[in-house]
């Protein structure tokens, strides 16, 4: 029950709330004295200058102008030449990027191809391991049918031998036999 009363009856918050609002508004209003004040010290002392050097307020006030809208065209000067440096830099660092990119390419080009050549390397030396290996085999059996012809030819010449001995006995028994 006493929170429903405080909470209906209290009127802090408001009045913290006007009193802010209060304060805000007298801080603009001194905030648009001190503005005023110092146009009116700058007015002051223009004319102060004007009559010291016997010129008018508006010629003050002109070369006033003119020096400020020199400094703003140097001060944009001054801004575009260190946006034209950065935007130097800037290029000059995506070319560096560039430059290592190709670089990182070309490198990983020349580990590709000279893996490449390492595998292709390897492929000939088993080819040529092969072909010693086939070389090699075909030579056995060249060698091995040159033996069995040898002894084809021996086994012939041994059977004509002994058909030799056998018309060479047969013969020397008819011989002995006549």
């Amino acid at each position: 029950m006493l929170e429903r009363y405080q909470e209906s009856c209290d009127d802090s918050a408001k009045n913290a709330d006007a009193l802010l609002a209060e304060l805000e508004a007298e801080a603009e209003r001194e905030e648009n004295l001190k503005q005023k004040k110092k146009e009116n010290k700058k007015r002051s002392k223009i004319a102060k200058l004007a009559t010291k050097q016997g010129t008018t307020v508006e010629e003050i006030q002109a070369a006033h102008k003119k020096q400020e809208e020199e400094r703003l065209l140097e001060e944009k000067r001054r801004e575009k030449a260190a946006a034209d440096a950065e935007a130097a830099e800037e290029r000059k660092r995506k070319e560096a990027i560039e430059a290592m990119q190709r670089q990182y390419e070309e490198q990983l080009a020349l580990e590709r191809a000279q893996v490449q050549a390492e595998k292709d390397a390897e492929r000939l030396e088993r080819a040529k391991r092969a072909v010693a290996r086939a070389e090699e085999a075909r030579k056995r059996e060249s060698e091995q049918e040159q033996k069995r012809t040898v002894e084809k030819v021996e086994a012939q010449n041994r059977k004509q031998r002994k058909a030799a001995e056998r018309v060479k006995e047969v013969s020397e028994r008819k011989k002995m036999d006549q």
